[in-house]
């Protein structure tokens, strides 16, 4: 998966920050009825260029999004991503260094309102999702399933998935 994926992230490093930035540029505050709506839409079609079908679960607030990819059967985990695309107001205006929603580059860090908390990480997420999309090969996920059931067998243990290769990867590990 590594040779995969981080060609992938350096590849579309420019384009995912400029998503990232857009996503900042949405004022969407649930507090203040402002701009949510627009925000989701903007996640919903994120996800879907992402390669993810997205059904928007009407609540009585604002929508909750359910993104869901597959790949073959048994070849891609599931995998469970919260986070929240909306932001706490600006306030006090006059404490921010830049207009909260026009992100801005200093010193090789983006900032902006929700840059950090939440749509970062949230946006990271979902393209690294996409940067895996496909799953691993067959005969990986046969070997390691055949692995689990003889050190189930003989251990007496219930590694289920240990061995699927469904846990967090690192860079270093990859």
């Amino acid at each position: 998966m590594a040779s995969r994926f981080w060609p992938y992230v350096d590849q579309h490093r420019e384009a995912f920050l400029a998503l990232w930035m857009d996503e900042v540029r949405h004022a969407g505050i649930s507090a203040q009825h402002t701009g949510v709506e627009d925000t989701a839409a903007l996640v919903t079609q994120i996800l879907e260029d992402t390669g993810f079908s997205v059904t928007k679960l009407p609540t009585r607030g604002y929508p909750i999004l359910l993104a869901e990819a597959g790949g073959p059967e048994g070849t891609v985990p599931t995998v469970l991503i919260y986070g929240h695309y909306d932001v706490q107001p600006a306030d006090p205006p006059d404490a921010w260094s830049s207009p909260p929603f026009e992100p801005t580059i200093r010193d090789g860090r983006l900032y902006g309102r929700g840059a950090g908390d939440n749509k970062g990480q949230h946006l990271a997420h979902i393209l690294g999702i996409g940067a895996l999309a496909g799953g691993m090969p067959r005969y990986k996920y046969v070997a390691n399933r055949l692995l689990t059931l003889v050190q189930n067998l003989l251990l007496g243990h219930k590694l289920s998935e240990y061995h699927t290769g469904y846990r967090a990867w690192s860079r270093s590990l990859l």
